[in-house]
């Protein structure tokens, strides 16, 4: 998160954590809001790069120019870049590292908008899982996902409006392999099972730690 210092023109705390991760790493990028230069950045500090995006909301959130900037560096990098409709988290993983946090991987995101992300380092066993299973998530939406069509892509960027500020649905969509989302909130009486369970593991806890009070010593 941005300290009194960075807020009041130091260096951002997001750029200097993305920095030390990419930096000559094979990267996997997870967000649906990019400025190409910023993608750029990234993109020139590591040895090689995949993108998952939502491709329309990255297309939407533009003006006309840069988004024939963007479709321009889609058509040039396709094979690095997969569309996954309705993303909207923002990670990167790199190497025994990842960051998961609010940030758009924008020069506004990163520098100027109020945001917190976390950094896993795998010095400890939980992170280092905590890095795998994000992974794992990663690899499954990659291989469910795939490349934009060229001629959707067209399509869709010609029915786009020209200005973010113009609210209007687009006539054309880009198809997305990934499967929709389809989760239910947690029902009142589950949650008061869950609960009642919880408090049976505090209490079996606490007589466990009453239990090791009794031993020897650290070794024993």
């Amino acid at each position: 998160y941005h300290t009194d210092e960075s807020s009041s023109g130091g260096i951002s705390p997001f750029d200097e954590a993305i920095v030390k991760i990419v930096s000559s790493q094979k990267i996997s990028i997870v967000c649906p809001y990019l400025s190409l230069d910023y993608l750029s950045r990234l993109i020139s500090l590591s040895s090689s790069w995949q993108l998952l995006t939502d491709v329309e909301e990255w297309i939407k959130s533009n003006n006309k120019i840069e988004q024939d900037k963007i479709k321009t560096f889609i058509s040039a990098n396709s094979q690095h870049i997969h569309h996954c409709r309705d993303l909207h988290a923002k990670v990167i993983i790199a190497g025994d590292k990842a960051l998961v946090g609010s940030a758009n991987f924008t020069n506004k995101g990163i520098t100027k908008r109020v945001e917190v992300s976390v950094l896993f380092e795998s010095v400890l066993f939980e992170e280092e899982m905590q890095i795998e299973e994000l992974k794992t998530w990663y690899q499954k939406l990659w291989m469910q996902s795939a490349s934009v069509k060229p001629d959707e892509l067209t399509n869709f960027i010609n029915s786009c409006p020209p200005s973010p500020a113009i609210v209007e649905k687009t006539k054309n969509s880009l198809t997305s392999y990934v499967p929709e989302i389809k989760s239910k909130l947690l029902q009142k009486n589950k949650h008061i099972a869950k609960a009642t369970l919880l408090s049976q593991k505090v209490d079996a806890h606490e007589q466990l730690v009453e239990k090791v009070k009794l031993s020897k010593d650290r070794n024993w």
